[in-house]
């Protein structure tokens, strides 16, 4: 039971009415209860408000509802709230472990207080952060502690297994096999022809020694003739270590000169193996062997069965995504590396890429409109020659307000002289590209990220202008979780392109009614994620289902905060979350490094392209699997506890799109 005193009781915030929507905006306390102590342990969060409306999650998935019983109580100076949660609706028995881990949280909205029982420097779920929860006697719980998590040392003979984590498992250096798990079976991937797909191969090391191997991958395949560099690729996925404190195994490098692969002391280390090939469609075979290079273990193969189907993807999809960013490092201030960039957007389906703020360089900090036509051209050149689509920034006209507020300027658009030095900047803007034939079509133009309501006038402004000048400048904005819907419908004659956050639409009351809204404008629009959390979201929810998402909402497109680390260094090791961000890639001296997550968002895209392709196609056995509710059956909770069946049914979708009349 949670007592929560509060001196201005008469302005406690609940307006969450619907179960699994926003709690957390409100005035609340939240539960979390980790299985374990390990970083991948089950972790369920349930978080209630003084009116009793409550969110619950399974691993970051809010599909999942527990069976839990729940009371809240508002009161002259305090309110209360009670929960009564089965071990059942846990899924562990605390007389069968030795203990689990718990923390008990309260948030006051307008940072009147964020407090937990066992204090969390970051998140509230962190699960080193959590305090200890057992049946034991205390003293036995503390000898309990004191051996550790991790297993015993074994004979070299037996130091070394190789297994296969579940689908949609992140992995930490300390995630172990089970006792069940079995061992490494022959990989098979099915895909299509220039479709990436993956396999991941987990080796834990149960010695005391650190082990070193060499991959050393079969050079032909099993045709004798076909270089294995055709069909597939291997990198390595190397420990990050995340602000939570976590050790997880996420970015993707390839592998160092020599081939070699360390494995520590009591820890788990991945292959992945990548399957992307134009090769004709057919069934492929290889193998790769693990050859201990510093102790006398046994040697380890791998083998690998590809089916390649007869359905081409196209380069580049005519679906896709855009993260904001690039912020910082090399691949994106070291002019060496920009294309390598950009490349790796369009590999990963990014299609819309993040430029400068529009004509940055005319506006002069005394205030002035440059007239030079260098001063207007950025990056344009070498995005028309990628292929590449692009987006100005976060907002020309919050850019264009700023530049003149830091230089001591009037900066309200609805004063004329200053909507005449606005005309004036996107006007030579407009000319100088015209005049470079650029294709207006390409690109779009948003107003500012995240707009208040005390904005909108001043957007609304500076739209009319943009469009004035040229009316194939193609404006956007960002919708937050701020926005009203009076802010909406005033901003609409404003917008071309619109970018709501998705869980305006996913988890509110009016979310369908906020959605028809978008679709009935008969207008572009993407939903975005936005999260400095988003290193440890859940794989599936976060990341791979925003293809399918997208496709319910009727877009062709999805959108995500960040391409990279917006603060400092990501690979900085600290529990700092001021010095860390979202991001999918990481700088690495030729260019981005991909995680595992973007890995999943490439696959999301891959999802929406393969659904669009069903819609069209006459075979039913596709349109079968694209109709709403066999999707949403992949969306609903018993399947996130199931997650071999997304593999499934895209194995079955492209299967079906590959199958000839």
């Amino acid at each position: 039971k949670f007592t929560c005193f509060d001196q201005d009781i008469g302005n406690l915030v609940a307006n969450t009415t619907k179960r699994d929507g926003m709690v957390w905006n409100d005035d609340s306390i939240e539960v979390n209860i980790a299985s374990s102590a390990k970083a991948d342990a089950d972790v369920i969060k349930i978080i209630l408000n003084p009116r009793c409306v409550g969110y619950d999650s399974k691993n970051g998935a809010a599909s999942w509802n527990g069976d839990w019983k729940a009371q809240a109580a508002i009161g002259p100076d305090r309110w209360t709230a009670s929960l009564a949660i089965p071990f059942t609706t846990l899924g562990f028995n605390p007389h069968n472990v030795d203990f689990f881990k718990i923390n008990l949280c309260r948030s006051a909205v307008g940072g009147k207080e964020l407090t937990s029982w066992s204090e969390a420097k970051n998140q509230f779920d962190e699960v080193a952060a959590m305090g200890y929860a057992s049946v034991l006697a205390p003293a036995e719980l503390a000898a309990k502690l004191a051996v550790g998590a991790k297993p015993a040392t074994v004979a070299p003979a037996d130091a070394v297994r190789l297994w296969t984590p579940k689908p949609f498992q992140r992995v930490y250096s300390d995630t172990f096999p089970d006792s069940d798990t079995p061992p490494l079976s022959t990989l098979n991937i099915v895909a299509g022809r220039n479709d990436s797909e993956a396999a991941q191969v987990l080796i834990t090391n149960f010695s005391e020694d650190n082990l070193y191997f060499r991959v050393e991958p079969q050079f032909l395949l099993s045709d004798g003739a076909t270089r294995f560099s055709e069909l597939l690729t291997i990198r390595e996925a190397i420990p990050w270590r995340a602000t939570t404190g976590q050790v997880v195994l996420s970015p993707l490098s390839h592998l160092n000169q020599a081939g070699i692969l360390a494995v520590p002391s009591l820890e788990t280390r991945m292959l992945w193996f990548e399957v992307k090939t134009l090769l004709p469609p057919g069934k492929y075979s290889w193998s790769c062997r693990l050859t201990p290079v510093n102790a006398d273990v046994p040697k380890h193969d791998i083998k690998l069965n590809a089916e390649i189907l007869d359905l081409t993807f196209p380069s580049p999809l005519p679906v896709g995504s855009y993260t904001f960013g690039p912020y910082g490092y090399s691949f994106a201030y070291n002019q060496h590396l920009r294309r390598q960039y950009f490349q790796t957007c369009l590999d990963y389906h990014i299609r819309f890429l993040q430029t400068v703020d529009g004509p940055h360089r005319a506006l002069k900090e005394d205030g002035t409109i440059s007239s030079e036509p260098a001063d207007y051209r950025n990056e344009e050149k070498l995005l028309l020659e990628l292929g590449a689509n692009w987006v100005y920034g976060y907002g020309v006209v919050a850019r264009f307000q700023n530049t003149l507020k830091r230089s001591g300027h009037n900066y309200d658009l609805s004063v004329p002289a200053v909507q005449e030095k606005f005309r004036t900047w996107i006007s030579t803007w407009a000319r100088t590209l015209r005049s470079d034939g650029v294709p207006f079509s390409r690109f779009l133009v948003p107003l500012q990220d995240e707009p208040a309501a005390k904005d909108i006038d001043n957007l609304l402004i500076g739209a009319k202008i943009i469009h004035e000048v040229d009316p194939a400048f193609q404006t956007t904005v960002t919708v937050a979780t701020w926005s009203t819907r009076a802010d909406i419908e005033k901003l609409a004659p404003a917008i071309d392109v619109w970018i709501p956050w998705e869980p305006r639409l996913t988890m509110r009351a009016e979310g369908p009614d906020e959605l028809a809204f978008y679709q009935q404008q008969g207008k572009p629009f993407m939903t975005y994620l936005c999260s400095t959390a988003g290193n440890m979201a859940p794989y599936l929810d976060y990341f791979r289902f925003r293809g399918i998402r997208a496709f319910l909402h009727g877009t062709d497109h999805f959108a995500l905060w960040a391409f990279n680390s917006w603060r400092q260094n990501p690979w900085t090791s600290s529990e700092d979350k001021e010095k860390s961000g979202a991001f999918l890639f990481l700088n690495g001296t030729e260019g981005p490094i991909p995680t595992v997550r973007a890995e999943w968002f490439r696959e999301a895209a891959e999802d929406l392209y393969l659904l669009t392709l069903a819609t069209r196609s006459s075979n039913p056995e596709a349109k079968a699997l694209a109709a709403p509710e066999q999707l949403r059956k992949l969306l609903d909770a018993n399947d996130k506890q199931q997650p071999e069946n997304i593999n499934a049914w895209r194995i079955a979708i492209t299967r079906a799109l590959a199958a000839k009349p």
